[in-house]
């Protein structure tokens, strides 16, 4: 569902950090606090994310990034970098870590200003952006009381979005690095801005045989995730990362080898997002693997969730401490970690 894709066009931009406001009122700020059912939902995101970051990331959980929320009428900005312009101090009961969360609140007219500068509409929406040149990443997203689409359903969009957060602030942790290598590899080979984790499917799901190749590696890592069998399942992988050995021959060379790595990067950015995303529903739901997965893959059309899930989930299962080698300055390719696996047994 394209709705809370998370991408960050215009990746290699460089970002200023800037909130402005138009003028309010201090009556007009002092309204901003969260309903109740929306505290709530909140305070079992942040619990959730503490659990992810620090059971299954193995990241520290602190510090919290920048994270913007809004609605249809305010915009509430929690752990900012300074006091956002025309905001106030909200008292809430909010909590990650055993430590209060800081807020600062306003009232908008539709429209809400980034910590980037950017303006966006009031609209569904969950992304991960950079500011401080790019020194630093902020999540946004739309409180669930924007989130009224046809796509999710009002008895599961609570739940669902609870794996968006989670996604989002995994995002967090990885951006500013891939950030970095991305713009070192548009600059060295031209290539054309803005690159975003879509950069593969836009330029190659035209070329002839790209698309049903990328399909059938999918499978067959999703086949290899799921089997039991330790025999087959290592059968199953070597056959997929033949066929990622075999596409990468046949379409990244010449002037466009420099996708190869752009692809390994969009895809653990993603792959690690979602894998985190799913690790919390399934922990919520009980173990119930195939629910959990239903919901984390959704539609399936976007090539770096889809794969870089099923990679993850084999990663997770081969590669012990994995998280040492993906949460650094350079992180290591899944393509490669899984390789390695395979010629280490």
């Amino acid at each position: 569902m394209k709705l809370y894709r998370f991408a960050f066009a215009g990746l290699v931009a460089v970002l200023v950090c800037r909130i402005e406001a138009t003028s309010q009122s201090p009556a007009a700020v002092d309204v901003c606090s969260f309903p109740t059912s929306e505290v709530e939902w909140l305070q079992r995101a942040l619990n959730g994310w503490e659990q992810v970051s620090r059971d299954f990331l193995r990241v520290d959980p602190k510090p919290l990034p920048w994270i913007v929320l809004f609605d249809a009428s305010c915009v509430w900005h929690l752990a900012a970098d300074g006091n956002p312009t025309d905001t106030r101090a909200v008292s809430t009961t909010l909590t990650f870590a055993d430590s209060p969360v800081p807020v600062r609140a306003l009232r908008h007219k539709g429209t809400v200003l980034l910590p980037n500068g950017a303006p966006i509409p009031v609209e569904v929406k969950a992304s991960t952006s950079l500011y401080r040149n790019g020194r630093s990443a902020f999540f946004v997203m739309a409180m669930p009381s924007v989130w009224q689409t046809r796509e999710v359903s009002a008895t599961t969009r609570a739940e669902f979005l609870q794996g968006v957060f989670s996604h989002e602030m995994t995002h967090t942790r990885l951006l500013v690095n891939i950030n970095r290598r991305v713009r070192e590899l548009a600059n060295k080979n031209d290539l054309v801005y803005p690159i975003n984790d879509d950069v593969i499917q836009t330029e190659f799901q035209r070329a002839a045989g790209f698309e049903a190749a990328m399909n059938r590696e999918r499978d067959e890592f999703y086949r290899a995730a799921l089997e039991p069998d330790p025999s087959r399942q290592r059968r199953y992988l070597s056959r997929a990362l033949d066929l990622v050995r075999a596409r990468h021959a046949r379409y990244f060379k010449g002037p466009n080898a420099a996708y190869a790595e752009l692809e390994t990067l969009f895809l653990t950015m993603e792959g690690v997002g979602q894998w985190a995303a799913y690790r919390l529903m399934n922990v919520r739901a009980g173990g119930r693997q195939a629910e959990a997965l239903r919901i984390v893959r959704d539609n399936r059309r976007f090539w770096s969730q889809d794969e870089g899930l099923a990679l993850f989930l084999l990663i997770d299962q081969f590669v012990p401490d994995w998280q040492s080698r993906i949460f650094t300055a350079a992180p290591t390719s899944p393509f490669a970690l899984l390789e390695e696996a395979v010629r280490a047994r």
